[in-house]
């Protein structure tokens, strides 16, 4: 094989290799498509509701929902997969199949759903689940909802049914003495905004004191003529 050829065949063997090293670059998943995907994974977002037809002992089973959910990625939790649906009613927005328990913390992968970037893993999202407050549920906060016991998401631990019953009581108390407490302090500052005025308009107070007196004195001594015209016909 004369020194041509070989030229020949080592530039074609070179163009070939080229082309299937280019190829192969463009058939790999991009940092750049990557970080475009990641962008996609930040958007999701998980939200959280009680599940009614689910009921625990002292306990509440939830449902979640994802949402922001784009085209490029999909999520998975095992053994479930959930991706963007164009002909969905709410494209999108998914609702997981499974039901979660409260003050739980569950993970759900994300990876890529392209043709160069198809199954790379992206990241690990996470689903928190407060802890969810059964005595929220009582007959015994109705009204008083912001009381911490009953709020719904109380972190705290009620140690018993007569802690809670105490706590609930010692709570309605305080209301009404502070409510007691609102009005006298209403009342004393109506008083001294009265006394205030008066104090101010001299004048006009000291010619409304002399007439309610004035009008005291008539009302009293119209009063002691009608008993006396009545004594008289009595007569």
């Amino acid at each position: 094989m004369n020194k041509k050829v070989m030229i020949r065949y080592l530039f074609v063997f070179t163009v070939i290799l080229f082309i299937f090293t280019c190829t192969k670059v463009n058939a790999e998943c991009s940092n750049i498509e990557k970080n475009n995907l990641l962008q996609l994974s930040h958007n999701v977002k998980f939200t959280y509701e009680i599940n009614e037809d689910e009921k625990v002992k002292n306990k509440k089973k939830f449902n979640v929902i994802i949402s922001n959910l784009l085209d490029g990625i999909y999520l998975f939790y095992e053994p479930y997969v959930y991706e963007y649906i164009k002909d969905s009613i709410t494209p999108g927005v998914e609702k997981m199949d499974d039901t979660f328990n409260d003050n739980n913390t569950y993970e759900v992968k994300v990876y890529g759903n392209t043709k160069n970037c198809k199954d790379v893993y992206l990241e690990t999202k996470t689903i928190d689940i407060p802890k969810y407050n059964i005595y929220s549920e009582k007959e015994e906060c109705k009204g008083i909802e912001d009381f911490k016991l009953c709020n719904m998401w109380y972190e705290g631990e009620i140690q018993s049914e007569s802690y809670f019953r105490k706590e609930v009581t010692k709570y309605k108390s305080s209301l009404e003495k502070n409510e007691e407490a609102t009005k006298t302090t209403a009342k004393d500052n109506l008083l001294s905004k009265i006394k205030k005025i008066y104090e101010k308009n001299i004048f006009i107070s000291l010619f409304i004191t002399l007439f309610l007196v004035a009008s005291i004195v008539v009302f009293i001594i119209i009063s002691v003529i009608k008993r006396k015209k009545r004594v008289k016909i009595k007569f």
